[in-house]
This record gives structure tokens, sequence and C-alpha cells, in this order.
């Protein structure tokens, strides 16, 4: 599989975060989504909603636990809702994979592949922190098969 490397710049991002298990999270962060992003509606300020640019899962622990973020950028000074969270993303250089399909299949799927086979394989990179970022485009309702987002995982040449 194809990725891209790529440094961005320490970014800040807003949005609702729940704790998750690795064993359960492909059931429940779906079910997250629609329970949070679909039907809530949360508002940033007047105008403005969380519209879920961002998938962020970070604080990762030794038993399989995690933090689970659905997330938009955030300019400081802007009113965080009740409840939501802000997280600064520190400078990287990102290993960019796509994901083309329907989701979250094709997420889980790429998912997958990153941490049972490329990661552990790597003689290049090794991941640099406890973070990784799933990026949204503008889904294709009529066509979800064509629908394309990305897993950005931060490394380091080993």
């Amino acid at each position: 599989m194809e990725y891209k490397l790529v440094a961005k710049p320490q970014f800040t991002l807003v949005g609702y975060a729940r704790k998750f298990n690795s064993q359960t999270s492909y059931k429940e962060i779906p079910e997250f989504w629609n329970g949070l992003y679909f039907n809530k509606g949360a508002r940033i300020a007047e105008g403005d909603e969380i519209c879920g640019e961002y998938g962020v899962c970070y604080d990762v622990d030794d038993m399989g636990g995690f933090t689970y973020m659905i997330a938009d950028h955030y300019d400081p000074g802007t009113v965080i809702p009740n409840g939501a969270e802000v997280i600064v993303v520190p400078a990287h250089t990102w290993a960019i994979f796509e994901c083309h399909g329907s989701l979250p299949d094709s997420l889980q799927q790429v998912n997958t592949y990153i941490f049972n086979e490329w990661l552990p394989n790597s003689k290049q990179y090794r991941m640099s922190g406890d973070l990784n970022i799933e990026a949204y485009f503008d889904a294709i309702p009529n066509n979800p098969e064509d629908d394309y987002s990305e897993i950005w995982i931060p490394v380091e040449e080993i």
C-alpha cells in the first residue's frame, strides 16, 4: 500500500472525545459518530458546527485504551462548546495513507493494515508519538464507494 510523507506544522483541534478500547473500537467509534455527529449538531459558535473534519486517536494506554475525538480545526478565541475539548497536535512528519470506498469499512481496512503490517514490518520508519489522525473529505452520498479519506501516522526515521 502506497503512502506519502508530508511535514505539517503544529495545529489545534476542537471536538468531542470519548475513551475506547481497541478490542471494540471498530464497532463503537462509528456508533459515536452516529450518536454525536449526525444527531447532536454540536455548535462551536453561532453559525458554526463541528462538522467532523478529523477523527483523532490519542492518549493510548498499555491496556489497549485510547481517546478518540471527532474534531475540526480550532481558531484560538473561538467559543468552545460545553463538553468539547481542545488539543494541540505537534508538528510532525506524517505518513499519509489514502482510503477509498465507503466508510467505515475502507478506513478500518487501511488502519488494520498500517498497525498490523506496515508499522511492524517497516525498516525505515517508526511511529513518533501516541496519536494518529483520520482526515475526512466530502462524502459522496449516492456513491459511497467513491468516498475518500486519509489516515495520518506521525513517523520518524529509524
